[in-house]
């Protein structure tokens, strides 16, 4: 049974009501020292209920360093008023002091205890000052706050005791590290700390805390102050006082009484005085010198006697001009509590003004002498606000627009004026085509900057020249070029009578203006063409000749060539097209550099591209014609030369048997036929070579004296047969070898030696080959021949020409011999010169550039010996049967193992089976030819791992190109037919890939 039930009904209701309301924490006690009962003030002030506390001894939630002061309490005989002060642990764990009384003794030995959270001097302290006041429990390392301290904290009033650490984590990280050694430093040392730091509130209001603390009795007790608004005025303090001090007028405070109570450092560099020397001195009499102006002083004295408001400048000689400034400093109820005094130096200030001064002096001069110079232009001046309204013109521009003067008035914009200048017959513009007009004419005057030409109704031409300046404002000039178009016509009537078009084009309107010779040469009339835009003239151009033309005014105008000049076709009126020759220049540029104005011309050339067309129509026949006489002669030299072939080969064959004397008259008239027609054959053929362009001059080293030798070989016979003596002399060095054609040079010597031995028939032929004074070779060849007369010898170099007729009837021949020589020694950069005389004689001297040979190549050696190919094995292939018969008699003379095969099949096949050393392919098999067998020899030689056999083309197309092409094919060399001996001889040693035996 409680002890409170023990008392009668009404009492024990009464004593339960005021023991669940008081506010202090109730409680009683059993004889053993437990909780019978507690209120629930309990849980208020310390978190604990009642049913927590039920049995719990109250000595065990006592803090062990305030048990023993507890312990009188629990005697029964203890005095009630008696107060005891103990710490109490709260149910978070934290301690709490309390103040414990004894309220009375009950019935079985059980005890009514009070208690109240002990009274503190920081509660008086936060009442007295606001101040925010803490507690620190050093045991429990906790900290209580009063409720304006929680508040402080950004916490809530009735908070608990909360742990040091979670303290500090109230605080931004910066503050934590010198809170943190405060704090041990209290706790350890027994050292107090005064700190100002940072707080962020929850938010986000910063604030400034001051937060002192002192050790006391089981801690330490402290107090927090909001510093914020404290902090914000020590800052503005600092930052006024540094701008006073740092300020470059000086400054005086002064009391009431006028005298100086501080000054700021730019005063004393003012005026040389320290605080010491200025204080409790009136600024009149600090600012007195010999040098300063006393009138101004008085005025200074003046408004610190009359407490008013003063502004004086005054100039100190030495120094300069000073503004000072009186501005009196009243208190609260407007009595005069003391003065500011300023000292500011304005000679800066005095000057720029005296120098802005002089400079708008000087501007309103330069706009006098500016709206002057306007007035006395030639050409008429125009300015434009940025808004496009009229700012300034002079008298000609008004002059030139008699029409328009009314519109003309500060303030009217460009369009108005226009407007009403079309509407008045100002300008020459065609019915109905105002608007456009004035449309054109704005949208240019709208350009960074333009230029046009306009007309009026006075028929002035003016030129039209504006440009936007860079506040936005147009400035324009109006020109007169009445004259010069006056001249320009003039001109181009000049022109006119050329029959050349003229053009003249205005890049940055994109209009042009021609003549009447352009426009007529296209069919129209001039009206057509005024203006003329450059859609309007690209339009005429012929699509592909269109860009031609971009590109050549593109080039020209970025400076990649000096002036335009192209070929393109323009549309007729009638639906055709006329070739023109465009020729043009940038002759104008804009301000600024860009391009602006073209002038040319352009002349009909449609008849010169007939004539041209004609003419390449023509060349073509031509080349055609000459396409197929080269065609000719070579299907001729092969048909020629193949039966020639046998004839010749034939007749060698049979000169090295034995032969009677009739027999061997006969067959050396065959072979000298032969000879014959295989030389007019070569002569066609090198004169078409040349004419081709494909007779190409070679450079090797040789000997002259080989050339004399050679000659001498090849004539000695026939000059003996004819009974004429001929000699062949060489006046040049015998050790001396030259670069040039060896074969060329003895082809001009064997013509001129040929015809010197036709034409002569008695006394001699002489050959001299010498050198001149300046080096050059000279061939002489001299006969005492029939001789011709100047008209013969201006012939005789003709294709195809003689003497005269009865000379080809009289000597034969085909008159190329001559022809060729001329072209052979121009082609190797000589000169050929003719004397001759009827029944004297005729004397040719050609002269020859030719240079040293460098060095001596062992092949070209006079006594390197020829290879001997006797023994070779040879394998020949040849579809007619005479070339076949020719071939065999000739190899079996040089001892040669010949196999021969009648075609290219069979070549290909033979090929296959035996070990040959060289190849004789005819070209011209009709089974296979000479080239597609050869690919084939290869391409099994190539299958077998064999190494290619040297193979030699046998064929009647001895054309250069031709034998080039067998070259280019694979074949190592080429023995033209009518094949010779030797040259059959010498093929087979250079080109046999191994040489004979023995």
């Amino acid at each position: 049974m409680s002890p409170l039930t023990e008392l009668d009904g009404a009492t024990s209701e009464a004593m339960a009501r005021f023991f669940a309301a008081a506010s202090a924490c109730l409680c009683v006690i059993e004889a053993d020292g437990r909780f019978a009962l507690a209120n629930p003030a309990w849980e208020t002030h310390l978190g604990w209920s009642a049913p927590r506390l039920r049995g719990v001894a109250l000595i065990d939630l006592v803090h062990p360093a305030d048990r023993a002061a507890m312990r009188p309490l629990a005697c029964r005989a203890a005095d009630r008023s008696s107060l005891v002060k103990a710490r109490v642990q709260c149910a978070d764990g934290g301690w709490r002091m309390m103040a414990w009384r004894r309220v009375g003794a009950l019935e079985r030995g059980a005890l009514a205890l009070s208690a109240e959270p002990a009274p503190s001097g920081l509660a008086e302290l936060e009442r007295l000052r606001g101040l925010g006041g803490f507690e620190i429990d050093s045991g429990a390392h906790t900290l209580r706050c009063t409720p304006m301290g929680a508040a402080l904290l950004d916490r809530p009033s009735t908070a608990s005791a909360t742990p040091l650490d979670d303290a500090l984590a109230l605080f931004p990280p910066a503050a934590r590290p010198e809170l943190a050694s405060a704090l041990d430093d209290l706790l350890c040392a027994g050292a107090g700390f005064d700190i100002e730091a940072p707080f962020l509130t929850a938010r986000g209001d910063e604030r400034r805390l001051r937060l002192t603390a002192a050790p006391a009795e089981n801690g330490a007790l402290g107090v927090i102050e909001d510093v914020t608004a404290e902090r914000a005025r020590r800052d503005h303090l600092l930052r006024v006082t540094t701008a006073v001090e740092r300020m470059a007028a000086g400054l005086m405070i002064c009391r009431a009484s006028g005298e100086i109570d501080w000054v700021n450092p730019a005063f004393e560099r003012l005026n040389g005085l320290g605080l010491a020397e200025a204080r409790a001195r009136r600024p009149e009499a600090v600012l007195k010198g010999a040098d300063v102006d006393a009138l101004a002083l008085e005025r200074i004295a003046g408004a610190l006697n009359a407490c008013e408001q003063a502004r004086v400048e005054m100039l100190v000689a030495g120094s300069g001009w000073f503004e000072i400034e009186v501005h009196p400093v009243r208190d609260g109820a407007g009595a005069i509590a003391g003065f500011v005094v300023l000292q500011t130096d304005v000679t800066e200030k005095r000057d720029a003004a005296a120098r802005l001064g002089a400079a708008e002096r000087a501007a309103q001069l330069a706009s006098e002498q500016l709206r002057s110079a306007v007035e006395a232009l030639p050409d008429g001046f125009v300015l434009f606000d940025a808004d496009d309204r009229l700012a300034v013109c002079n008298a000609r521009y008004r002059r030139y627009f008699p029409r328009s003067g009314p519109s003309i008035r500060v303030g009217a914009t460009l369009e108005e004026i226009l407007r009403y200048g079309l509407e008045h017959g100002e300008y020459a513009v065609a019915p109905g085509e105002a608007e456009a007009w004035l449309n054109n004419r704005m949208s240019l005057h709208r350009r960074p900057e333009s230029s046009t030409e306009v007309l009026t109704a006075e028929g002035r031409w003016l030129r039209v020249v504006e440009r936007t300046m860079p506040d936005g404002r147009r400035v324009g000039l109006r020109i007169d070029i009445t004259e010069e178009r006056t001249q320009r016509r003039r001109l181009e009537a000049i022109l006119e009578g050329t029959g050349v078009g003229v053009w003249e084009a205005d890049l940055l309107t994109g209009l042009s203006h021609c003549n009447d010779r352009y426009a007529g040469m296209l069919g129209h009339e001039l009206e057509d063409f005024t203006p003329r835009t450059r859609e309007g003239f690209e339009a005429l151009v012929h699509p592909d000749d269109l860009p031609l033309v971009n590109r050549s005014l593109a080039d020209h105008l970025a400076g990649r060539t000096p002036r335009i000049e192209h070929e393109f076709r323009m549309r007729h009126r009638n639906g055709g097209y006329v070739w023109v020759h465009s020729r043009g220049k940038l002759i104008e540029r804009t301000a600024d550099g860009a391009p602006w104005k073209l002038s040319g011309t352009h002349q009909d050339i449609t008849a010169r591209k007939r004539d041209e067309e004609a003419l390449e129509e023509a060349l073509r026949r031509a080349e055609q014609a000459s396409v197929a006489k080269s065609r000719f002669l070579a299907n001729m030299s092969h048909e020629i030369r193949t039966p020639l072939n046998g004839v010749i080969g034939m007749a060698d064959v049979l000169a090295r048997t034995a032969l009677g004397a009739d027999q061997q008259r006969m067959l050396d008239a065959i072979r000298e036929s032969g000879d014959q027609l295989l030389s007019v054959i070569n002569d066609i053929l090198d004169v078409s070579k040349i004419e081709a362009g494909r007779m190409e001059i070679e450079e090797t080293a040789f000997h002259i004296e080989e050339l004399a030798q050679k000659l001498r070989s090849v004539h000695g016979f026939r000059a003996r047969e004819k009974a004429l003596t001929l000699t062949v002399e060489t006046a040049v060095d015998a050790g001396a070898w030259l670069r040039g054609d060896p074969h060329r040079i003895l082809q001009i010597l064997n013509n001129l030696v040929s015809n010197a031995l036709k034409f002569t028939e008695k006394g001699a032929v002489a050959v001299l080959v010498e050198a001149d004074a300046a080096g050059r070779l000279v061939l002489t060849v001299a006969d005492s021949g029939v001789g011709m007369t100047e008209q013969q010898v201006a012939r005789i170099f003709e294709d195809f020409m003689q003497a005269d007729s009865s000379t080809t009837r009289r000597f034969g021949g085909t008159g190329l011999g001559m022809s060729i020589v001329r072209r052979l020694v121009e082609l190797m950069n000589g000169e050929v010169t003719v004397q001759s005389a009827p029944g004297v004689g005729t004397t040719v001297r050609i002269s020859l550039a030719l240079a040293p040979a460098s060095g001596l190549p062992p092949a070209a050696r006079p006594d390197a010996p020829r290879a001997s190919v006797a023994g070779l094995r040879v394998l020949a292939a040849d579809d007619n049967e005479i070339n076949r018969m020719v071939l065999e008699a000739m190899l079996e003379e040089l001892a040669v193992d010949v196999t021969i095969v009648d075609g290219g099949v069979a070549a290909v096949h033979e090929a296959g089976r035996g070990d040959y050393d060289a190849l004789l392919l005819d070209i011209s098999m009709p089974d296979v030819d000479g080239v597609a067998a050869l690919k084939r020899i290869r391409a099994e030689e190539k299958k077998r791992g064999a190494p290619p056999v040297p193979a030699i083309a046998v064929t009647a197309n001895a054309l250069t190109h031709q034998t080039d092409l067998y070259i280019a094919e694979g074949f190592d060399r080429c023995v033209a037919k009518p094949i010779r001996p030797g040259d059959l001889a010498g093929a087979l040693a250079a080109t046999a890939r191994r040489p004979a035996p023995g």
